[in-house]
């Protein structure tokens, strides 16, 4: 077993290639190699970034739909060149970005995520299955948003990703007791916004290994921080994280 990180992952590179139905009934971890992820920020953020977020929700009525359309022209173009360049069975993960929560609470009421933002999502993550029925949907969302994960399931999203287990109802038991079946955790491995940075290497070796007995067994788990490892994040508890989590990331077959 070899590892390596990316921007906000580490990588965990076993045997051959990713298998998720596997992953999610029998591993204890999520990885492997050759996992190829195309990545971009969905309806929402994109319209937040375009016009500001007080625009953006007032704006939320009229233009989503334009949104929609540019996002389905946007995969139906990666897409249309991956199959094109024989290339669509490298892409195993689709991954979209949408901060839909704060510290608290979800960002808007979650009754208006699930009538103005969701189906939308829906309607272009099913798109993209249909086009490329072998891929599965990671989604970014910081945040506080445990109400709308059932929706977020209905949805089309396979993946689950910071975990902030931090905010508000976040627990990580609950999590995985009533969604672990359901939906794979990409995250939740260690708190970035304290014990990381501003813990003891021991701290951060204790919450490390409580959060893998929590969230390992039964598969359904990529271990990653909550969100990036940043510059404020002393070098000794940055591999105190990491030894940790190499002593305890062993499968059964190991």
């Amino acid at each position: 077993m070899a590892t390596f990180m990316t921007d906000n992952f580490l990588i965990i590179c076993h045997k051959s290639r990713i298998n998720f139905e596997i992953i999610q009934k029998n591993l204890l971890f999520i990885f492997v190699v050759k996992i190829t992820v195309m990545n971009r920020e969905t309806a929402f953020s994109q319209l937040c970034f375009l016009f500001g977020y007080n625009t953006a929700v007032f704006w939320l009525f009229g233009v989503m739909d334009i949104i929609l359309e540019d996002k389905i022209n946007y995969w139906d173009a990666v897409i249309d060149w991956l199959i094109k360049t024989g290339n669509e069975q490298k892409i195993q993960v689709v991954s979209e970005g949408d901060d839909l929560g704060t510290q608290n609470s979800t960002l808007l009421e979650a009754d208006v995520l699930r009538t103005l933002i969701i189906p939308r999502m829906k309607h272009y993550f099913m798109h993209i299955k249909k086009r490329l029925p072998h891929v599965k949907i990671f989604l970014h969302s910081c945040g506080s948003i445990r109400p709308i994960i059932p929706d977020l399931i209905d949805a089309g999203v396979d993946i689950l990703n910071p975990v902030q287990f931090t905010a508000k109802d976040m627990e990580l038991k609950g999590l995985k007791k009533d969604f672990g079946r359901d939906i794979t955790f990409w995250g939740g491995g260690i708190d970035t916004q304290s014990t990381l940075n501003k813990g003891t290497p021991q701290q951060v070796s204790d919450e490390v290994k409580r959060i893998i007995d929590v969230m390992a067994p039964g598969g359904g788990f990529v271990f990653a921080p909550v969100h990036n490892v940043q510059e404020d994040v002393p070098p000794e508890n940055f591999w105190a994280m990491w030894e940790t989590w190499d002593k305890y990331n062993k499968l059964p077959d190991d």
